[in-house]
């Protein structure tokens, strides 16, 4: 994308963006750390960069690492170790929470009211002020903010196969079943009942209906943080036997464990899958008239034998940002900080640039032909632009997806409002139960994620073989987790 620097000066000079001028002076640098988002790579080309740092007068220098999440930690920590540290940077409470009271890391708790009220503002807009509140009442990072609803992972179903077959869209696990025996009956062997994915080998939506899950989770806040395994073991146990039944009978993908997510997509892509899991905001894809030229519709949450359901619920605070608090350039980042949570710091990274990447008609923002027909489809074709940027602070406004998805998926929001589980708390811990936890369930989430699927697939029962489970998760320390996570939930409620 070639330099847009005197059409994004113009375009400012027009739009009079907050009373922002395009300083003469050298632009300030300020280096930001960060990981990439492999369907959209951030760079000093790209728009919203671009325009932010026309905005500000600024220079980014983007430190983006390519790596995994275990590579990104250690190389963050060898960050840390050097002393060399970028001007804000991505972390994680694991990361950065043992630093706190090393003076690295700026404190935000006066600062953010007084000399970031945009961010301050949309925090509690989004009701994340708790969340993003230590125990003690500071405040340490800015967040990136998510304002989709569009981010549940939801179930999909063939809705040719259904209309072909006679047969209605499933309402619970009991219907789910003679409808997975009836394509199996009927599509051949080069179809697949149920599949696991595209993008997740998860069993959200089975978990949610039999209510319960493979790791922590608030399953309401009366009760606190619980461990599903072990505080919703009889729920576990029943939901195992049945995802046993679908995966003995030939109804759940055999290789569900190891079937890689393009073999998935074309499955999906080739009308070769009967139900699967996929974000909901993949309809511009999977619907009648969709860009794969696929006709699969959405199914409302499963209710399980005992009349739960639910689907996975975002919460607002999904990324952390983290100020150095020796930069040389404070001052600048945190006007930058506020910028981007202002109004025009929150259009750009909601709708881009006007003219550029979408245009008021009747009033009405509308994204370009070239976001809406781009070969990524329009929520990739967007973020080619740097419009909602995985990895880079901003608030990401509802309004702005609704400009990329079908009306399908504003149906599916208003439909299923009442089923999305609740936000989770964000917890945080002492070092000292850091480390204890740590050490306890490191080992339990490796047992954990190791036996499931055994259970699934027969290696194990449901009955004797489940109870030895249960007990295994005791001596291995379960029971002391569990006051560690009781303790830092009520310090939580406490905020």
């Amino acid at each position: 994308m070639k330099k847009l620097s005197l059409v994004l000066a113009l375009v400012f000079a027009l739009a009079g963006l907050g009373g922002i001028s395009l300083a003469e002076e050298e632009p300030v640098t300020i280096e930001f750390m960060t990981t990439e988002f492999v369907n959209a790579a951030l760079t000093n080309e790209t728009l919203t960069i671009q325009a932010l740092e026309e905005a500000l007068n600024i220079h980014l220098e983007l430190n983006i690492s390519t790596a995994s999440a275990e590579d990104y930690a250690e190389k963050f920590n060898l960050m840390l170790a050097g002393g060399d540290y970028p001007d804000i940077m991505l972390g994680t409470a694991e990361l950065v929470n043992p630093y706190l009271d090393t003076g690295i890391f700026l404190e935000l708790t006066e600062i953010m009211p007084e000399r970031m009220p945009n961010v301050y503002e949309q925090v509690q807009a989004y009701g994340a002020l708790k969340d993003i509140t230590s125990d003690d009442g500071k405040l340490w990072f800015i967040p990136k903010l998510e304002g989709s609803v569009a981010m549940w992972e939801i179930d999909w179903i063939n809705q040719d196969w259904l209309d072909e077959l006679g047969l209605e869209i499933p309402t619970n696990t009991d219907e789910l079943y003679e409808v997975l025996k009836a394509f199996k009956e009927n599509k051949g062997e080069d179809c697949i009942p149920l599949i696991m994915g595209p993008w997740s080998d998860k069993l959200h939506n089975f978990y949610f209906a039999f209510n319960t899950w493979p790791t922590w989770r608030m399953f309401n806040e009366e009760d606190g943080m619980e461990y599903g395994p072990y505080d919703h073991a009889e729920e576990m146990r029943a939901c195992l036997a049945y995802l046993n039944k679908l995966y003995t009978e030939g109804l759940l993908d055999n290789q569900y464990l190891t079937r890689d997510d393009d073999s998935i997509n074309a499955l999906i892509s080739n009308n070769q899958a009967g139900y699967f899991y996929a974000w909901a905001d993949d309809a511009s894809r999977l619907i009648e008239g969709g860009t794969l030229g696929v006709n699969y519709s959405y199914v409302d949450p499963l209710e399980g034998p005992e009349g739960y359901s639910g689907w996975f619920g975002c919460n607002p605070v999904t990324n952390r940002y983290y100020i150095n608090a020796h930069s040389e350039v404070l001052d600048k980042v945190i006007e930058m900080c506020d910028y981007i949570f202002s109004e025009e710091g929150r259009n750009l990274f909601t709708w881009g640039v006007d003219g550029v990447t979408y245009n008021v008609v009747d009033g009405e923002k509308q994204f370009v032909p070239e976001i809406m027909e781009s070969s990524a489809g329009p929520l990739d074709g967007r973020r080619q632009f740097g419009i909602n940027p995985v990895t880079f602070l901003h608030v990401s406004e509802w309004e702005g997806w609704l400009g990329v998805l079908p009306e399908y998926v504003t149906m599916i929001a208003a439909n299923t409002a009442d089923s999305v589980t609740p936000a989770q708390p964000v917890l945080a811990g002492t070092p000292e139960e850091e480390t204890e936890l740590a050490n306890i369930m490191t080992d339990i989430t490796k047992y954990v994620d190791s036996q499931l699927p055994l259970f699934v697939n027969g290696t194990l029962n449901t009955e004797g073989d489940f109870d030895a489970f249960i007990a295994q998760l005791e001596d291995m320390g379960i029971l002391e987790a569990k006051e560690i996570k009781d303790a830092q939930f009520e310090r939580w409620q406490n905020r």
